[in-house]
């Protein structure tokens, strides 16, 4: 019909459309599925697993919660501990919450360092749900799936030093997200 670069099909705009509704039902979801205690601070509990490329960490959380209606304030203190090279650090986040769904930035510090490390301090992204599930006495059980970007500078070794900083460059950006999935527990205060 129309030649070129400009035509967009019938089908094609279907699919834009169908992806969009899916998504906005997903935040629909989110959104009204969100339990708005009659209390609005709330204390919450974490216990993580943590993955990234270079290696694993367990990570127990604590946040504190301000969320006296759909939207919400937090802040959340974390302690990564690696499972393979006994490095720890510390992350604290200030989130924004709506519903179910957070997002923060943060910082994070070493504590302790693996064999051959030079990490400093680094800047912190991260957004993920809050899901919870049951009550179980004063609170509720649930599940945290939570994706950060933590600024993780991996020097990669090569001949020459274009590759080595190319490299570094893929190995930095692959490295610095970390996928969470964990339990949470949730008292309102």
């Amino acid at each position: 019909m129309f030649p070129g670069k400009w035509y967009v099909s019938v089908q094609e705009k279907r699919m834009k459309k169908m992806v969009a509704c899916v998504f906005m039902l997903c935040c629909a979801i989110t959104v009204f599925a969100a339990d708005n205690p009659v209390k609005p601070f709330v204390f919450t509990a974490k216990t993580d697993l943590t993955l990234c490329v270079p290696a694993a960490y367990v990570t127990p959380e604590i946040s504190f919660t301000w969320q006296p209606g759909l939207f919400g304030l937090a802040v959340e203190g974390r302690c990564l501990i690696g499972l393979e090279y006994q490095d720890v650090y510390l992350v604290g986040f200030g989130l924004v919450k709506l519903g179910w769904l957070y997002v923060g930035v943060g910082y994070e510090s070493p504590i302790a360092l693996a064999p051959d490390a030079t990490v400093q301090s680094m800047p912190a992204l991260t957004a993920g749900l809050d899901i919870p599930i049951f009550t179980l006495g004063p609170g509720k059980l649930g599940l945290n799936i939570s994706a950060d970007w933590i600024l993780t500078v991996i020097p990669a070794e090569s001949e020459n030093a274009f590759g080595a900083a190319i490299g570094t460059i893929l190995l930095t950006l692959i490295g610095s997200v970390k996928a969470s999935a964990g339990v949470l527990y949730s008292v309102p205060l």
